[in-house]
């Protein structure tokens, strides 16, 4: 009969010593002999754990040096196992990569100028915004414009309409003819 309150006390022990790992140590005696009230504040207000403490637990473990992983031996069934995946795989990636190119080729062919040609313009107009955004071409814009874009301003923007307006021409459909053959 004396064993039973001796083992009792033990996993008691171990139970402490494990929560105090986990727990801060002045709500380990609440944890083990009443289960916590949902309703409660104190319950409510404070996280389980300690954080500090648990990080300090697991940066031991990420100097331990990598596991090193033995190859299936070739012709084994984990080795055609693999291969079988890997082309399964590349299959995939290829019936994927020809899905993109049927959405992404027609709009960017110029087989239909017009489009092809807003394409064209969207796009860098996305990538001169976004070069525009970062923070040191935004600083040399700011310190240089009233130097060297100011002046230059109304120029610059005839120059590129004039520029639009003789660059971009889309070609006018192909003229159709009736023609009739005559056989002798």
């Amino acid at each position: 009969m004396s064993i039973w309150p001796n083992l009792r006390k033990r996993r008691t022990k171990r139970r402490r010593r494990l929560l105090q790992q986990v727990i801060p140590t002045e709500d380990i005696d609440e944890v083990l002999n009443l289960p916590p009230d949902k309703r409660s504040s104190k319950y409510i207000g404070r996280p389980g754990f300690s954080i500090p403490l648990m990080t300090n637990k697991f940066d031991a473990s990420t100097h331990a040096p990598p596991r090193t992983i033995k190859p299936a031996p070739e012709m084994s069934k984990d080795f055609l196992r693999n291969m079988r995946d890997l082309q399964n795989s590349m299959d995939d990636f290829s019936k994927l990569h020809d899905a993109v190119l049927k959405v992404i080729t027609p709009p960017t062919n110029f087989s239909n100028e017009a489009l092809s040609s807003t394409v064209f313009i969207l796009s860098l107009l996305c990538w001169t915004s976004i070069a525009l955004g970062h923070p040191s071409v935004q600083q040399f814009i700011l310190e240089n414009r009233e130097s060297h874009l100011r002046p230059h301003e109304r120029k610059a923007q005839s120059m590129l309409d004039s520029w639009i307006a003789r660059d971009i021409i889309l070609d006018a459909p192909p003229e159709t003819r009736e023609v009739k053959v005559f056989q002798l």
